[in-house]
């Protein structure tokens, strides 16, 4: 057995809130692509969790829209992550390693990174299962706040939320504040990694999804 596939099998044995979902998604992204650097990748994701810390210390633990903008600075700013709305087909999108190189990369695959920085400072936050569409979202006593990391740690609105939800084909009676206020329809850590795995193993996505993505960046524009 490889190295990284023994870390998997050792991962797996792990509860849920005790797997390190930067680390998991690594291992998954050696086994994908075994000549790739995943340790320079291992050091940068060690970078990431500094600098959201370095930025935690500096700040009221409850203000959640400054948290968002906090990793915004840090993933979207300082390290340049985004969606890849150019090459979104690109399987490198969906490898861990892959996306650390070029930072660009598929919802999933960026959501994991916005959730390694995130529970690097603490704070608490869960993936957002939405169609078509991952987001997280960061958690706070009473609430919450909804961030798109496909474009660069947008901040959505309910409104916002209700579009994408509607043009995922998500159903009538769901709201979008229902789906942002609970965790009813929220991802953890398992499941992340299972949708990960999955755009990893094969990410080859319709072009109607593709165009979405593109439709929903020209929007906000």
């Amino acid at each position: 057995m490889s190295e990284s596939r023994a870390a998997l099998t050792a991962i797996g044995q792990l509860a849920d809130s005790e797997i390190d979902i930067g680390n998991a998604a690594l291992q998954l992204a050696r086994v994908d692509a075994p000549d790739a650097d995943w340790q320079k990748a291992a050091r940068h994701l060690s970078d990431l969790a500094h600098g959201a810390v370095k930025r935690a210390a500096a700040m009221d633990r409850e203000d959640l829209p400054a948290r968002a903008v906090a990793l915004a600075d840090l993933l979207a700013g300082e390290f340049g992550y985004a969606g890849d709305l150019n090459t979104y087909e690109d399987p490198a999108n969906a490898n861990l390693i892959r996306v650390t190189e070029r930072r660009r990369g598929l919802p999933v695959a960026l959501g994991v990174i916005w959730l390694h920085a995130a529970r690097a400072a603490g704070w608490g936050c869960h993936g957002v299962d939405f169609p078509m569409h991952f987001l997280i979202a960061l958690e706070g006593r009473k609430t919450q706040v909804v961030i798109d990391v496909f474009n660069r740690g947008q901040v959505l609105t309910a409104k916002e939320l209700r579009a994408l939800l509607e043009a995922g084909g998500g159903g009538e009676g769901r709201t979008a504040a229902g789906v942002a206020a609970t965790h009813e329809h929220s991802a953890g850590v398992a499941a992340v990694a299972e949708q990960y795995c999955d755009q990893a193993a094969g990410c080859g996505r319709s072009a109607r999804r593709a165009a979405m993505h593109r439709g929903h960046a020209a929007d906000r524009a």
